[in-house]
């Protein structure tokens, strides 16, 4: 067994989805910008009989109003206790974008509008990164950190199909819907195990720990926007966002274990070597070729520091950077449902401060971090006065040239 600490820095704004949303009993938003999520019990313990039972009939409504009527209900009797010196039911205080504040307050004024109340508060969902349930602090998931390590592999891995494409995984059995494709057959076939005999994936000898936060790490409420690589706005809605922060440290550890001496061992291996130089390759190329389109439309871009892996993570991190090159088969979605299938994305989600912009400036990617080995002094190349690596120079130190099929 071999065991190797690490951290990993966040660049960008980081979101891991888990389907854990804020409810509007979680949280009220206080005018000096910041989310305040609540230690529910502590704050009905304030409430007057009267504020109870206001509180129990909105909650039996079950209608779009009533919960905006309760979000005005909790915005309004947190602001009172906390006028009056009352703080104790405030777990966590979310910094926020600019928007959020007028789009709640939309939000609330729609609650005699309810055809365009529907509309808007449906899309009205903040959703919450990933967080220890104990502490009630931000995680990067292991999970997360292992299937981007994987995805990194399998493109490394990629010449063991050398001579196929796509077409040999997928199939159009009906011109009318989109192709069946088998992600897990090509998968297998690149990592040489019988495909559904994850006895002998060599992954399953990997060992990934939850990365936990070094210090406090802040996160953030963003809109996540959707723009076109050319430039301009693109179809997706808006979605809000809680996110990790840029500059927030996380440690975890990584474990390679011994394959088992019978029969159903692993037939190949994943060794640290082998993740590095995946790491560097796959993710330092898509990182150039990514920061190339976001800098093309306005927007903004990470820099990495000497030292490291690049790695990315969460939601939004690109269809180019979760799939295998030379095997992309991308849904692209054209007016009227005249969509097609292109070896690449045609529009990117970036991190932004408002639900709608026509500019691009302040916008940012999501997911990009580096990884390093925890003895590692994170700031050791600010300290010894290192230049920070301009992305311009990432071709040369990722470069890994690959013919297409």
């Amino acid at each position: 067994m071999n065991c190797v600490r690490l951290r990993i820095k966040t660049l960008s704004p980081v979101h891991v989805g888990t389907g854990e949303v804020y409810e509007p009993t979680e949280f009220f938003v206080h005018p000096e910008r910041y989310l305040g999520v609540l230690d529910f019990e502590k704050f009905i313990a304030h409430f007057t009989e009267r504020e109870l039972l206001a509180f129990k009939h909105l909650c039996g409504q079950g209608t779009l109003e009533s919960l905006v009527k309760l979000y005005i209900l909790v915005d309004g009797l947190a602001q009172r206790y906390l006028k009056q010196g009352i703080d104790d039911f405030t777990k966590r205080r979310i910094s926020l974008c600019q928007g959020f504040i007028s789009h709640y307050k939309k939000i609330q004024n729609l609650r005699n509008n309810p055809q365009q109340l529907k509309r808007e508060f449906n899309r009205f969902t903040i959703q919450r990164t990933a967080f220890s349930p104990n502490e009630e602090v931000p995680i990067i998931p292991g999970s997360a950190v292992k299937g981007a390590i994987r995805t990194a592999v399998l493109n490394n891995r990629r010449f063991k199909v050398q001579g196929k494409s796509w077409r040999d995984y997928c199939q159009q059995r009906n011109p009318h819907r989109p192709p069946r494709c088998d992600s897990k057959q090509l998968e297998s076939e690149i990592l040489r195990y019988p495909k559904f005999k994850f006895q002998y994936d060599p992954f399953r000898l990997v060992k990934v720990s939850d990365f936990r936060p070094v210090e406090e790490v802040k996160t953030r409420i963003v809109y996540a926007v959707n723009r076109k690589k050319g430039g301009g706005q693109a179809r997706g809605p808006y979605q809000i966002l809680e996110v990790v922060e840029p500059g927030a440290v996380f440690e975890g550890e990584i474990t390679l274990l011994e394959p088992e001496e019978h029969k159903d061992a692993p037939k190949t291996r994943v060794d640290f070597k082998e993740i590095r130089e995946a790491l560097k390759n796959f993710y330092g190329r898509e990182s150039e070729r990514e920061f190339d389109e976001v800098k093309k439309i306005g927007g903004n871009i990470p820099v990495f520091s000497e030292g490291g892996f690049p790695l990315r993570v969460g939601r939004h991190s690109g269809a180019e950077c979760v799939t295998i090159e030379g095997f992309r088969h991308i849904l692209v979605r054209g007016p009227t449902g005249r969509n097609t299938y292109q070896d690449h994305a045609t529009t990117l989600w970036l991190a932004s401060e408002f639900p709608h912009t026509n500019s691009a400036s302040g916008l940012k990617p999501f997911g990009w971090c580096v990884l390093y080995e925890a003895e590692k002094d994170l700031n050791a190349s600010k300290e010894h006065h290192s230049p920070q690596l301009d992305v311009s120079k990432l071709g040369s130190r990722f470069k890994l040239v690959v013919k297409k099929k």
